[in-house]
């Protein structure tokens, strides 16, 4: 009998298996040798904690991230793009053309060996953007320790918020913000609260509720969508921030994205590997799309997010309040 020739899914299935073991075990000889802990080196490749957890597993990245992904270990695991490459015994430019985004493409391109003059220069911001995002991620989690001291964090739904818990949220927001707050509750009626004390004090807050975010060429998302993240003016630049939005995004991993709007601090974000979103943006009204222009919006990838043209419109369901 002749032996059954294995399909093309089949054989992209067992390819996809065959390269993160291969890139699993490099990323576990390289840690060892240089010391790195799976945290230090999440922090220092700009990806989450369960990212990170899975590529030293021997999970493969999905192709539209396998570009970055092999440039960050790259970087920070002090080896050549080409000798990760050859580890996976996997074709580049395979990765290259499969990469969803003119960005991802250039980064591709760059690990390929494609000289810096070649790379278009709308897209050259772009990469050194990111580079540098991650590594003043690397230097802001080197300076701070993994959690700060006595902070304790929990997670509490509005409705079981008490009036004085409401009431420290607001006061907290308005100081940080120094703004009124107190129309905070009128927006954020359905949201989880992440609660950060010290010695009983707040000193931490952000929320998330559900919402509808659609970017062009995609369907409605399911959005965790990220309100009121505030650090008590005599407590910022000691991690709280940090351990707030870390603790949060862990919890809202299950979203198909995450989304905030911050005109003033979007750098802060993006060293937490938050993405900017340079497209326009847009909400759906019961009288059509409404522009808005000049608004700073970031999201966060999740594990279940497909691919994103973050130069495309993206649309939000309108909401009463700060509609971004």
């Amino acid at each position: 009998m002749e032996a059954a020739v294995p399909s093309a899914t089949s054989r992209r299935a067992i390819e996809r298996v065959m390269i993160g073991q291969r890139l699993g075990a490099l990323l576990r000889e390289r840690l060892e040798v240089l010391g790195l802990t799976q945290q230090e080196f999440a922090a220092a490749a700009g990806i989450d904690l369960a990212q990170a957890s899975g590529l030293i597993r021997g999970r493969t990245p999905r192709y539209p991230l396998l570009p970055s992904v092999v440039a960050a270990m790259a970087r920070v695991l002090q080896v050549d793009q080409q000798e990760i490459l050859a580890a996976m015994g996997y074709p580049y430019p395979v990765a290259a053309s499969l990469a969803p985004t003119p960005e991802a493409r250039a980064i591709a391109g760059l690990a390929a060996g494609v000289a810096w003059e070649r790379l278009p220069l709308a897209l050259r911001d772009d990469v050194l953007g990111g580079i540098q995002a991650t590594l003043q991620l690397a230097r802001d989690a080197a300076a701070a320790a993994d959690e700060p001291a006595g902070l304790a964090l929990s997670i509490v739904p509005t409705a079981a918020l008490t009036t004085e818990q409401r009431a420290e949220i607001v006061a907290l927001c308005a100081r940080a913000f120094a703004k009124d707050f107190a129309d905070l509750f009128d927006y954020v009626t359905h949201s989880l609260h992440v609660l950060a004390r010290r010695e009983g004090r707040l000193v931490g807050h952000a929320c998330w509720s559900h919402r509808w975010l659609q970017p062009e060429g995609q369907p409605p998302l399911e959005s965790a969508y990220v309100d009121a993240v505030a650090t008590e003016p005599d407590c910022q630049r000691q991690g709280i921030g940090r351990a707030v939005m870390e603790h949060l995004a862990a919890a809202a991993s299950g979203y198909q994205l995450n989304a905030l709007h911050s005109n003033e601090a979007a750098g802060f974000y993006e060293r937490l590997g938050w993405e900017r979103w340079r497209g326009p943006t847009a909400l759906r009204t019961a009288s059509g799309l409404e522009r808005t222009p000049g608004e700073i919006v970031l999201i966060r990838r999740t594990a279940t997010t497909p691919a994103l043209d973050l130069a495309g419109l993206l649309v939000a369901d309108w909401r009463a309040g700060d509609p971004w």
